[in-house]
C-alpha cells in the first residue's frame, strides 16, 4: 500500500471513529472508491493500525478519567460496568470471526451495500435521539436496577459491528434515549470504544507485519491526529444537541451510495 492511500484511510478513520457517522462504513466506502489496496492482508493491517491510532487518542483525551478508575484505588463499579457492556460486542465479534466462513465474513463486513444500508440505520438513530427527555443517569449513579440501561447500550455497540452502523452514534444515542446525561453518555461511549478497539486490535495484531513500515506509520499517525480532532468535535456536537446534523449527512451518504453502486453495477 502506498503512503498516500495509508494517510487517506488514517484521516477517514480518525474523523469518523468518534463522530457519529461510522468509521467502518466510511473505510469500506473509501477502500471501494480508492480501489488500489494490494491485498486483503493490507486492508486488514491498515484497519488495525488506524484503530490503534484512535485508541491512543482516547487514552490521551480521557487520561484523567482512566487514572481515576485505578488510582488511588480501583473503582470496581465502573470497571465491572465496562466489562458488562462490552460482552455483547465481544460475543458478536468472535462469532463473526470464528463461526462464519471467511467469504461470508468478508461479504458482511466489507460490502459497500451493507455499509450504505448501515449508514441509513445510523441516520434514523441520530434523528430520534434528539427528542427531549429526562437526563438523570451517569457513571456514578449506575446501581442495581440501572444496569439494564447499560446493558442495552452494550447491545447497541454489538449491532455497530456492522459497517455503516456508527459505534459512537449507537452507544451515545442509545444512552441518551435511556436517560443518560449527555457528558456521561459521551464518556461511556469513549470508554467502551477503548475496550472494543483493544480487543479487536489483539485479535488482528498479527496482520500488521504485512504492511511496510512507512505506510504503517503514516496510517497510524494520520489516524491519531484526526482522532484527537474527532473526539473534541463529538463532545461539542453531543453537548450542543446537534446530532441531527449528522443524521442528514449519513442519510445522504447512505442513500447516495446505494444509488451510485446500483447505477455502476
Amino acid at each position: 500500500m502506498d503512503i498516500v492511500t495509508a494517510i487517506i484511510l488514517g484521516i477517514v478513520q480518525g474523523l469518523t471513529e468518534f463522530l457519529p457517522v461510522s468509521s467502518s462504513g466510511h473505510l469500506v466506502l473509501a477502500e471501494s472508491l480508492i480501489g488500489n489496496l494490494p491485498s486483503e492482508q493490507d486492508a486488514a493491517a491498515v484497519n488495525v493500525l488506524v484503530h490503534l491510532g484512535s485508541l491512543l487518542a482516547i487514552l490521551l483525551v480521557l487520561r484523567r478519567d482512566i487514572v481515576a478508575l485505578v488510582w488511588p484505588r480501583i473503582d470496581w463499579r465502573v470497571a465491572l460496568l465496562l466489562i458488562y457492556v462490552s460482552i455483547p460486542a465481544a460475543i458478536a465479534g468472535l462469532s463473526i470471526k470464528y463461526a462464519l466462513p471467511d467469504d461470508v465474513e468478508h461479504t458482511l463486513l466489507g460490502s459497500p451495500w451493507v455499509a450504505c444500508a448501515g449508514l441509513l440505520v445510523t441516520s434514523i438513530i441520530l434523528y430520534i435521539s434528539e427528542r427531549p427527555r429526562e437526563e438523570r443517569v451517569d457513571l456514578t449513579t449506575v446501581r442495581g436496577g440501572e444496569w439494564w440501561r447499560a446493558g442495552l447500550v452494550g447491545l447497541a455497540q454489538a449491532v455497530a459491528i456492522l459497517p455503516g452502523v456508527s459505534r459512537s452514534g449507537s452507544t451515545i444515542c442509545s444512552a441518551l434515549l435511556l436517560g443518560w446525561r449527555r457528558p456521561a453518555a459521551v464518556t461511556l461511549s469513549f470508554l467502551m470504544g477503548s475496550v472494543a478497539i483493544s480487543g479487536a486490535g489483539i485479535l488482528e495484531a498479527r496482520t500488521i507485519s504485512e504492511l511496510d513500515p512507512a505506510s504503517a506509520l503514516a496510517a497510524f499517525g494520520a489516524s491519531l491526529v484526526f482522532s484527537l480532532l474527532g473526539l473534541k468535535l463529538v463532545q461539542m456536537v453531543v453537548i450542543g444537541r446537534r446530532l441531527r446534523w449528522f443524521s442528514l449527512y449519513t442519510g445522504i451518504v447512505g442513500l447516495g451510495g446505494l444509488i451510485a453502486f446500483a447505477l455502476l453495477g
